[in-house]
């Protein structure tokens, strides 16, 4: 659950939902596996499904691993 998590430009992280991302994969349509899957140890590409619930005003939001906060991609450059 913490292993990645969004930050935004105003410097607020915003952490995965598992939850929600286990309800909401449909496996094979939009993602692989939830959050909440083991990723199966088979050596093919797995994606994963994730999900954040983050401010509406958020802007510029880069995904990263929580203990590499140096290292990370922007996702979408606003919300709305």
């Amino acid at each position: 659950r913490d292993f990645f998590v969004l930050k935004d430009a105003q410097g607020r992280v915003y952490q995965a939902r598992p939850e929600v991302s286990s309800a909401a994969v449909r496996p094979g349509v939009n993602a692989d596996v939830g959050h909440e899957t083991a990723i199966p140890a088979n050596g093919l590409t797995t994606s994963v499904y994730l999900v954040f619930d983050v401010a509406p005003d958020a802007t510029d939001l880069m995904l990263f691993a929580r203990n590499k906060p140096d290292q990370g991609f922007l996702v979408i450059g606003a919300v709305r």
